[in-house]
């Protein structure tokens, strides 16, 4: 699914691996962009049969977002081509990114990454 949502967005996402956590319900996607890293993708699977639909629509959405990131970084990059991404971290609950354009660092923070990301294009591009 994962795979299939990213070959559908036409995003160069690439996939670099997935972590299972000790008890097998907790599971961590690694990603990253020409850019660099990505936010991973967090989630917790229940053994029951139902999870399944649930766990695949989780992905799914969770994938979209990094499209959006990948997007707002492309085009950020578009226009700053010698620009440099700081990794996305949490910090008291927010999401928070940033950009070094030459000697200038810009960051923005919001309640999601991909949020956090179009609010950072917002901030440097206009």
């Amino acid at each position: 699914m994962f795979i299939k949502t990213l070959k559908d967005l036409k995003d160069p996402v690439i996939l670099d691996g997935i972590d299972c956590r000790p008890g097998g319900t907790q599971y961590r996607i690694h990603t990253h962009d020409f850019y660099g890293p990505l936010p991973n993708i967090n989630f917790r699977l229940k053994i029951d049969e139902d999870d399944e639909a649930f766990l695949l629509g989780k992905v799914n959405i969770e994938t979209c977002k990094l499209g959006a990131i990948s997007q707002a970084r492309f085009d950020l990059a578009s226009y700053f081509p010698l620009c440099q991404f700081h990794l996305p971290a949490k910090k008291d609950g927010k999401s928070v990114v940033g950009i070094t354009i030459g000697s200038n660092s810009y960051t923005a923070e919001s309640h999601a990454f991909w949020q956090a990301y179009l609010d950072l294009k917002r901030k440097v591009v206009m």
